[in-house]
C-alpha cells in the first residue's frame, strides 16, 4: 500500500515538472503573448558588467573578431537565434580583439566562442560555428542543469518530507496504546514514581 502511494506522488511529481516546464520557454521563464523578437547586440568592454553580470535576463555572449570568418558566419544564425527565442533573454555580441580584458578573464581561445550567464554567473561555453538548432539546444542545457540545480533538490526535499511525516503517522496509528500506566516494555508507573515489572 505504502509502495503503491510513493509511486503516485513520484507521478504527480513528475507530472506537475513537465505541465509547468510546457508554459516555460527555453531560458525558463513564462512565454507571453505578442512578446517581441530580440535583437542582437554588440556590448563594449566597458558595459559588460551592465549588459550581462547585471542582466535581469539570461545572457548568450558571442566573443568573436571580424577577421575570423566563422564569426562572420555567425550573424546571421544569431538573428535568427533571436527572432526564435523571443525577449525573455539577450544575445550580444563582443569583439575579442577591442575586449582583451575580457577574452582573458574568460580564457576565449578559439573564435567564436559562446558563453551563456545567468543571474551574472557563466553556466557554460561552447567555441565554434554553430547551426541554430545547435544554439538553442546548448542554451536550453545550460536553462536545464540551472533548473535542476536551483529547484530538483528543494521540491524532492518537499516531497520527501512529505512522505516520511505521512509513514511517521501511519505508524503511530498503528502503535499500542499507553494508557492504563503501561509502558511498551511492559513497566508499570506506581504513583510513587516507581516502576514495577507486570507479568
Amino acid at each position: 500500500m505504502k509502495e503503491a502511494l510513493i509511486c503516485a506522488l513520484i507521478a504527480l511529481f513528475l507530472g506537475a515538472i513537465f505541465n509547468s516546464l510546457r508554459g516555460l520557454d527555453v531560458w525558463g521563464t513564462a512565454q507571453t503573448a505578442g512578446t517581441p523578437a530580440n535583437t542582437v547586440q554588440q556590448v563594449s568592454e566597458s558595459a559588460f558588467e551592465k549588459e550581462v553580470l547585471n542582466s535581469p535576463v539570461p545572457v548568450l555572449a558571442d566573443f568573436f573578431a571580424d577577421d575570423n570568418k566563422a564569426s562572420r558566419e555567425m550573424v546571421p544564425v544569431l538573428s535568427e537565434t533571436a527572432k526564435t527565442l523571443g525577449s525573455s533573454y539577450k544575445i550580444i555580441r563582443i569583439d575579442a580583439h577591442e575586449s582583451p580584458q575580457l577574452a582573458k578573464m574568460f580564457n576565449i581561445g578559439k573564435l567564436p566562442d559562446f558563453l551563456f550567464f545567468k543571474q551574472g554567473a557563466e553556466v557554460d561555453h561552447i567555441q565554434g560555428k554553430l547551426s541554430k538548432d545547435e544554439l538553442i539546444t546548448f542554451i536550453r542545457k545550460c536553462m536545464e542543469d540551472q533548473m535542476s540545480t536551483e529547484t530538483a533538490p528543494e521540491i524532492l526535499d518537499g516531497i520527501l518530507g512529505g512522505m516520511v511525516n505521512k509513514a511517521t503517522a501511519d505508524a503511530n496509528e498503528g502503535a499500542p496504546s499507553d494508557s492504563g500506566g503501561h509502558t511498551e516494555s511492559g513497566t508499570e508507573r506506581s504513583p510513587g514514581g516507581d516502576n514495577k515489572t507486570t507479568k
